[in-house]
């Protein structure tokens, strides 16, 4: 199971951790033995910096990259968007400056292709 955690304690948690990092994270989910372990998580380097209230989301890809949206960012004033490989190492990051008078958040962030497959870009055209 991913989803996306803003790391905030309501009523459980680490109240230690809570509000000093967003991150998606990965659980592996035994129903036979009724245990649940952490199995990946993506978010807790990048600190504050990239710490969501609310608003946030993550999704794993075809290619088994994962893509999160940070969509709260900086108390609404910016969203990231973040790509990842298994590895944890960025393929992608773009922040969005939001206008917070507007709401104009990132929700949700989606991949999607531009081009086919098969495209080939030629500069000399």
């Amino acid at each position: 199971m991913l989803l996306y955690d803003n790391n905030i304690a309501v009523t459980n948690g680490d109240k230690k951790q809570s509000g000093k990092f967003s991150a998606a994270t990965e659980y592996q989910i035994d129903t036979k033995k009724k245990t649940i372990k952490q199995v990946w998580s993506y978010g807790k380097n990048l600190g504050k910096q990239n710490f969501t209230e609310v608003i946030g989301y993550a999704q794993r890809l075809k290619n088994g990259n994962t893509l999160i949206n940070f969509g709260f960012k900086n108390k609404g004033k910016e969203s990231n968007i973040i790509e990842v490989d298994a590895h944890g190492n960025q393929v992608f990051n773009l922040t969005i400056t939001n206008s917070a008078k507007d709401m104009t958040y990132v929700y949700r962030a989606y991949r999607m292709q531009f081009y086919p497959d098969n495209y080939v870009f030629d500069v000399t055209k």
